[in-house]
Order: C-alpha cells, then structure tokens, then sequence
C-alpha cells in the first residue's frame, strides 16, 4: 500500500493482479495505465508528494521495473534509464 494523503492510497489488488486506487468512503478504482501480472509478494509503492509515486514492480516472467506517477496515481508509466 502507497498512502497519496490521508484520504487515498494505491495499493496491488489480488483479485484483479493490478494496482487499484482507494479514497476513503468510495469504492476502489482499477488503475488501467500501469503495472499488471505483477509479483504482489515484493512490489513497493510509494508517494514522494500527493501527486508524484514510484512503484518497483517484479514481473511474472519479466525484470523489475521502476514505475512513475505525476497524476496522483490515476496513470503511471515506465522510468527509462
């Protein structure tokens, strides 16, 4: 689980083996633009502020990869090195 504020984090999903957002009072919001099939054992998602996230996500058959959000969480992309 990656807290954004006090009201809303992004956290992996088993059920739907994706990230979902979650706001306090509403029910969850699959998050469509970014990591799925993913290891829920080791991914590590974290908010530097309520809009900029880093999620370090292992692959099922695939390396880790370093994922990057500036929207609070609604769509997230692949940092390329």
């Amino acid at each position: 689980i990656g807290a954004i504020d006090s009201k809303h984090a992004v956290l992996f999903d088993l059920a739907t083996n994706g990230l979902v957002r979650v706001t306090v009072g509403s029910s969850p919001v699959q998050i469509t633009s970014g990591p799925t099939s993913v290891a829920a054992a080791s991914t590590f998602i974290g908010f530097t502020t309520p809009s900029v996230g880093f999620a370090i996500v292992p692959g099922q058959s695939s390396p880790n990869h370093l994922w990057r959000t500036t929207d609070g969480g609604q769509t997230w992309s692949v940092v390329t090195f």
